[in-house]
């Protein structure tokens, strides 16, 4: 299966294909219908006739001319509408329907085309990678920069996700279906090692549009990230990345993700994700590229450990962020600047 096909394959590369869509033919009060529809109607078959209707009609003429920006808005709608806590909304299921597989694939071929999205394939770019640190005023301020808290934070996480792990077992009902929900990530979101994305073009971090579960601020900081020569960094550019991840450094989530990832992926069974605490052994960093996170997030993935049958979700990260599990892997440095959004865009403060 080639790159564009694996796309259409994926729940977020569909999204992001059908987001293209729009954005190229800038529709805007047709894709305001179809939100309305999608939203409140209770016709499922008029939002898919809908949803077929806008993006059959884009022409090939628009997708040639993709710009930098189109993408990067694509991205960040796909990015926005992920929620892997509960059932794909209405757009994700009217996107399954099959006749929307050739334009989406054509779409997907344009965009795999386009000079603007060479970087998602690649790998950490280690010379302009920034630390972002949000300003959420009803939260109380500036969240804590990641990395701060040193080498310790995995031995007490580990023990953090077994502990987690037979609470469930003990106190969350057996039924997948229970209205129960929990930690839904799989990432090392919130252990405290530091993450970053790349700078490109006119954005400073990639991590200011493309922020999974954002809390809408619009203020941040953005810090330069020095990551030290020779880092051993894991990296997920596929589906096949992330379970070979989960199958080698397995960590047993049956009981505390069973719930929040059978809402997402309708799949009951056993659950696993990666043991952070034991990948930092062999790695400094992973990294997810634009194109992993497209092909991979939010899918029940098969996964086989210890003569298991399991499988995994990846959840709650970001396209591009790399993940700094060796806190002596990367310096951050301590002057910051300040940025506002406005009008869509980022401004220095």
């Amino acid at each position: 299966m080639d790159l564009a096909a694996r796309l259409v394959a994926a729940p977020r590369g569909r999204r992001f294909c059908a987001e293209v869509a729009l954005c190229a033919d800038a529709t805007d009060s047709v894709w305001n219908a179809l939100m309305t529809a999608a939203s409140f109607s209770k016709d499922v078959h008029a939002e898919r006739a809908l949803l077929i209707h806008v993006v059959n009609a884009i022409p090939s003429s628009k997708l040639v001319s993709l710009t930098h920006a189109d993408l990067l808005i694509a991205l960040e709608q796909t990015v926005n509408s992920a929620r892997y806590w509960q059932p794909p909304d209405e757009v994700d299921e009217a996107l399954r329907a099959p006749a929307l597989d050739d334009t989406l694939e054509r779409i997907a071929r344009a965009v795999m085309d386009s000079p603007h999205a060479t970087w998602w394939m690649s790998a950490t770019e280690l010379l302009t990678q920034r630390a972002v640190q949000w300003y959420h005023g009803t939260l109380g301020g500036w969240d804590a920069r990641f990395g701060d808290r040193g080498t310790s934070i995995w031995p007490s996480w580990r023990r953090q996700m077994i502990a987690e792990e037979h609470r469930a077992l003990r106190d969350r009902p057996a039924d997948p279906a229970a209205a129960v929900t929990g930690r839904w990530w799989s990432s090392p979101a919130n252990s405290g090692c530091a993450s970053t994305t790349r700078m490109v073009a006119e954005l400073p971090a990639v991590e200011l549009d493309l922020r999974e579960d954002s809390l809408g601020s619009t203020r941040a900081r953005v810090r330069q990230a020095q990551p030290r020569p020779h880092t051993r960094i894991y990296e997920i550019h596929s589906p096949a990345d992330w379970t070979r991840l989960v199958e080698q450094y397995p960590l047993d989530v049956s009981a505390s993700k069973r719930h929040d990832w059978f809402s997402t992926t309708g799949r009951a069974g056993h659950w696993h994700m990666p043991d952070w605490s034991a990948v930092g052994e062999d790695y400094d960093a992973a990294h997810l590229s634009v194109i992993g996170y497209l092909t991979t997030s939010g899918m029940a993935l098969p996964v086989r450990v210890r003569h298991i049958e399991s499988a995994s979700v990846l959840a709650g990260w970001s396209p591009d962020e790399t993940y700094w599990l060796n806190p002596d892997a990367v310096h951050i440095i301590d002057d910051a600047t300040e940025y506002d959004r406005d009008d869509e865009r980022w401004h220095p403060e």
